[in-house]
């Protein structure tokens, strides 16, 4: 586990700084929008895949197991920051949340009930 290797320490801390730091700075001179924070939670991404080739835990691994490292810690930043960056207002978390209490709702639609050709259809993504 990533997170209590100790010599993956550095690397968890250096994530979860970058987290507070990002919340913290949130609404501030240099972070004003969704937009700016998603542009520098990219490049710190970016920063820290470069770091990652340099670091012992993963010199030497492949691609693939840095690739699979990455989206770990991208999903961990992302599940961090979900409500600050997909959720700026009360008023859209609001909106969200009736809006998937509707389509809930109408859950029991079929596609063959509104007449897509079957080609077009991918029952996987109603679930």
């Amino acid at each position: 586990n990533i997170q209590t290797d100790p010599l993956a320490k550095d690397l968890v801390k250096r994530v979860n700084v970058f987290i507070q730091a990002l919340i913290k700075s949130f609404g501030g001179e240099n972070i004003q929008t969704v937009e700016d924070a998603a542009t520098i939670v990219c490049d710190f991404l970016t920063e820290l895949e470069e770091s990652l080739l340099e670091h012992p835990l993963w010199r030497g691994t492949s691609n693939s197991e840095r690739e699979f490292a990455m989206e770990g810690i991208e999903r961990h930043i992302t599940e961090r920051l979900h409500d600050l960056m997909f959720c700026p207002s009360t008023a859209d978390c609001a909106r969200d949340m009736l809006l998937a209490k509707r389509m809930r709702g109408l859950s029991f639609i079929t596609l063959e009930e509104l007449d897509v050709p079957k080609p077009y259809r991918n029952e996987v993504s109603l679930a």
